[in-house]
């Protein structure tokens, strides 16, 4: 049993289901709905987001209001995804030890970040501005 299903509705629209909730997400292949490679990039952030959460409230960290702001850079006429662009916000209160020990938790644990090809570059930057 699939946990989607993707169905092609025509004109360059896909109806994308999550068979366990129902829940229903429409892609498109212009500029006015989600494109395939912008859900790369939220993947991409969302297992970052989700694997930081997990290690800083492992160590009765607050992680609750960090957010990142997410990117990336196309090249349809060869068709790849050439960059990812994060901008991680967390919390301003993060010790040096922590601020540094991130960047190693992203590419150690991220399984999206570790399953994508070496050429997609995966640009993290990090401000402290979450109080």
């Amino acid at each position: 049993m699939s946990q989607c299903k993707a169905v092609y509705l025509g004109n360059n629209n896909q109806s994308v289901r999550l068979e366990g909730n129902g829940q229903i997400m429409v892609t498109e292949n212009d500029a006015s709905r989600l494109l395939p490679t912008d859900i790369l990039a939220l993947a991409l952030a969302d297992c970052a987001e989700t694997v930081l959460a997990l290690v800083l409230e492992q160590k009765h960290l607050d992680f609750s209001g960090s957010y990142v702001d997410v990117s990336k850079d196309a090249d349809f006429e060869n068709y790849k995804v050439k960059a990812i662009h994060l901008t991680f916000h967390l919390h301003e209160e993060y010790s040096e030890e922590i601020r540094k020990e991130i960047p190693h938790i992203l590419e150690t644990m991220c399984v999206v970040g570790r399953s994508l090809h070496p050429d997609v570059v995966k640009d993290y930057k990090f401000l402290f501005d979450v109080k």
